[in-house]
């Protein structure tokens, strides 16, 4: 069985997190306490990382004729509209905690409440969405997250 979108994600992100304290492994103190200025430098590294992937990544999606994006993907049952759209809710998510951790709070519960087949009902709900639109809500919402955490405490804790 595959892992879940969800925990794919997951994985992506601890793994940018190793490869960017590897990249700077003076970030940390003896102590293993982050300092500001460290905590800065790997929110700049990460930001780097995924504005350098989402680079790779839109112009293969912008490159896909309409048929393409409904092409199976690793993720079982998942096709690239469906990776793509995922991404795009969550980095919808992601501003949102930025923005009102409060109102983040709320829909997240709400959304744990649907259970494990949540992130399957995202894809169900974006389906109808032709692969431009996937690609224009992604990129729409990539670049606002990019920008947001660029501009964001490095010290602020998300809910």
């Amino acid at each position: 069985m595959s892992p879940s979108p969800t925990l794919t994600v997951g994985m992506q992100w601890r793994h940018r997190l190793r490869r960017a304290v590897a990249r700077s492994p003076d970030m940390c103190s003896e102590r293993n306490i982050m300092t500001d200025n460290s905590k800065k430098r790997l929110v700049e590294t990460l930001v780097a990382d995924l504005d350098d992937e989402t680079r790779g990544l839109t112009p293969l999606l912008a490159s896909l004729p309409e048929a393409e994006w409904d092409t199976a993907t690793p993720a079982e049952g998942w096709c690239v509209r469906d990776q793509v759209t995922h991404l795009a809710f969550f980095d919808d998510a992601v501003l949102l905690s930025l923005r009102d951790p409060a109102a983040f709070t709320e829909r997240r519960a709400e959304q744990f409440a649907l259970g494990a087949e949540f992130p399957d009902m995202v894809a169900e709900q974006h389906r109808h969405l032709s692969g431009p639109e996937c690609l224009a809500w992604f990129v729409r919402a990539r670049e606002a997250v990019l920008a947001q955490y660029r501009a964001a405490d490095p010290a602020l804790r998300l809910p």
